[in-house]
């Protein structure tokens, strides 16, 4: 049967395409590349099989070269795969940060172009080269939203916390988790304030009312407080606390759209914080725009929770740049303050005896562990969970612990070697005296024989040398002997994981025995480079081949979810840039 035109178009395409990302991965040279693209291979085709682009391969065989030019070329800077990573997701995989920026300020001027062309024309006709998605559920629509019922509860671990139900899914408005970052946001926007006497304060959106609380609990309240807030399971919420019965609180029962104008006749705020939900991006510009009117001057200060494209690395990073970049454009000079949020880790200092515990990173590749019999085993860190069952975990520390144990009797130890300490120094100042009248060092006519003097000195520090040697000989033997036990098992350790994971892809272990005034065994895992957690921002969502944040908890959000293909134009409305990622965090100790 014959092709239709369309059909044998879509074939050329395809077979071209095929043939860019073949070549690509087969490491061809950049000139034959160009003259694949020259005859016609589509930048925007990806396999059907992994969803992957001319751009994917390209960054998978890191060559900074063709990616820029793929990148000139018109190639599509946040085309996902078919498990939804970006080309810059792999060029974070490798760590790679030249590959990862070029792709990254693409789609900065991309996004510049796309927000100024849709704020100079309503895109209307169908036929438009710009593709919308529209999302009508609660986490992405405000009307949606605010139709929806929240529930406000308290999760497993006692935190309040506020969630609407998309789907079969229960999404966090406001968090608990969030009061650390709010109360940074408090500090950094109302601390060494030139009118910290008398603030007037705006809030957009209540959620849990955690920072209005923190606005409330300054040394001086401020004179005026409004807080703008459309839901009206929130406003209840507000009344049952009281809210609308605290002096200088005025709240306004609608969206700050609707509420713009109220708030410029008000004018002449010293602080200004937004965090809103079901909003995007869009949104939140508009906003920004309204700032230099809201603000009382030079000195005020702006603030908002930064969740822009916070499902992705990549969308969070482009974004973050395009705020700084609007918020510049109307007047605003900005700083990014990056929050680490504490998960009950145990701080960076050596435990108390008996304790197993996981230690804060000493570097951002070495993972510390305090082992001891007497406590449980720590879980399985998370950079190892692809490498090592919970199973094989647990019988390594009990081996590692039970024979470090082995070699260690603490109280023994320390009385010997303090029972040692006082014999090699009293012993011999005790007999000095014995040696000295013993061997005559001192005449009858009253002259000392310094010869018999300097014996009796020799003697006196030979018996000390004994002395601590008879002593301390034994316990270093016994601690020489269970340290080489430990390095033994340690050793066939990393031999295995070599031999299953290769020389560059597994973790090397490392055990310090207990020693005589410490009870734990340490342990440290080195990481392999392609397993280090990378210095992104803690709060982006990372693929799970790409490196984590340090902090493991903080990357908990949830993938974002596209179809492979052509993206979403994410600017005018089709990708979530500012709904909060706010999933419950479970604080752990590890």
């Amino acid at each position: 049967m014959e092709r239709s035109e369309s059909e044998e178009t879509v074939h050329i395409f395809t077979q071209l395409g095929e043939y860019l990302i073949d070549s690509i991965l087969r490491g061809e040279s950049i000139d034959a590349i160009k003259l694949i693209v020259q005859e016609g291979a589509p930048l925007w085709y990806q396999t059907e099989s992994e969803g992957m682009s001319a751009l994917h391969a390209a960054a998978y065989m890191q060559n900074t070269e063709l990616v820029q030019y793929l990148i000139d070329e018109g190639a599509i800077w946040n085309s996902v795969d078919n498990l939804k990573y970006t080309a810059a997701d792999v060029a974070l995989s490798f760590n790679n940060e030249t590959i990862y920026t070029i792709i990254r300020n693409a789609g900065i001027r991309a996004e510049m172009l796309l927000t100024l062309l849709s704020s100079r024309s309503e895109i209307e006709e169908p036929s438009s080269l710009m593709i919308r998605s529209e999302d009508e559920t609660a986490a992405a629509s405000t009307n949606a939203f605010l139709k929806s019922r929240l529930n406000f509860i308290k999760d497993k671990n006692g935190q309040e916390i506020c969630v609407v139900k998309v789907g079969d899914e229960e999404i966090g408005v406001m968090m608990g988790w969030e009061q650390g970052i709010m109360q940074e946001t408090v500090k950094n926007l109302c601390e060494d304030h030139p009118s910290s006497d008398n603030l007037k304060v705006l809030n957009i959106g209540f959620g849990l009312g955690i920072i209005d609380t923190l606005f409330q609990a300054l040394p001086t309240r401020p004179i005026t407080h409004y807080i703008v807030e459309p839901h009206p399971d929130v406003l209840q919420y507000m009344k049952r606390l009281g809210w609308y019965q605290k002096p200088g609180v005025k709240i306004l029962e609608r969206k700050w759209q609707d509420s713009i104008q109220d708030l410029l006749e008000v004018g002449g705020f010293d602080v200004v914080y937004t965090d809103t939900f079901s909003e995007d991006y869009n949104a939140l510009r508009g906003f920004f725009e309204h700032l230099p009117d809201l603000l009382a001057g030079p000195e005020s200060r702006f603030s908002f929770f930064n969740g822009l494209g916070a499902t992705n690395a990549l969308f969070y990073d482009v974004y973050t740049h395009l705020a700084e970049l609007h918020l510049a454009d109307v007047g605003i000079d900005d700083r990014f303050f990056q929050l680490k949020r504490s998960y009950s880790l145990p701080s960076a200092t050596v435990p108390a005896s008996g304790h197993s515990e996981r230690r804060l990173y000493e570097t951002a590749g070495d993972i510390v562990l305090y082992l001891s019999t007497n406590q449980p085993n720590p879980p399985v860190p998370f950079e190892l969970q692809d490498q090592m069952t919970p199973a094989v975990w647990l019988t390594r520390l009990t081996a590692l612990a039970n024979t470090a144990q082995r070699y260690s009797k603490p109280w023994f130890e320390r009385i010997w070697t303090v029972t040692g300490i006082l014999a090699s120094l009293i012993l011999p100042a005790v007999l000095y005296n014995v040696i000295y009248n013993h061997m005559n060092v001192r005449g009858a006519d009253g002259n000392v024989d310094f010869a018999r003097l300097s014996e009796s000195r020799m003697i006196t520090f030979a018996l000390f040398i004994g002395v601590f040697l008879f002593f301390f000989t034994p316990i270093a033997i016994w601690k020489f002997i269970g340290r080489k036990q430990v390095d033994r098992l340690v050793s066939k350790w990393n031999g295995a994981d070599r031999m299953n994971y290769g020389q560059n892809a597994s973790s090397t272990w490392k055990a310090q025995s207990p020693g005589i005034f410490r009870n734990s065994t340490i342990l440290t895992i080195s990481l392999p480079a392609s397993m280090k957690p990378t210095s992104f921002h803690p709060n982006a969502y990372l693929p799970s081949y790409i490196n984590g944040p340090i902090d493991p908890d903080a990357s908990y959000y949830y993938p974002y979810k596209s179809e492979p293909g052509l993206p979403r134009m994410s600017v005018i409305g089709n990708v979530p840039l500012h709904i909060d990622e706010k999933r419950g965090f479970e604080d752990s100790r590890v």
